[in-house]
C-alpha cells in the first residue's frame, strides 16, 4: 500500500499520475483536501454511475 504522502509528494523523478479505480465523489474531494494547494498530482474525478 502506498502512504498517502509518498502520493502527494513524488520524488522528481517519478511520473506524478495516480489512477484510483471506484473512488466514489465523496473520496474524490477528501483527496483534493487532503493535496491542498498542490500541483501534483494533479486530479481529475472520471466518475459517474454504473448501471
Amino acid at each position: 500500500m502506498v502512504a498517502l504522502e509518498s502520493m502527494f509528494h513524488p520524488p522528481p523523478d517519478v511520473d506524478a499520475r495516480v489512477e484510483l479505480d471506484g473512488v466514489g465523489w465523496a473520496d474524490y474531494e477528501r483527496l483534493v483536501a487532503v493535496r491542498g494547494e498542490a500541483s501534483v498530482p494533479r486530479l481529475t474525478y472520471l466518475g459517474g454511475g454504473w448501471s
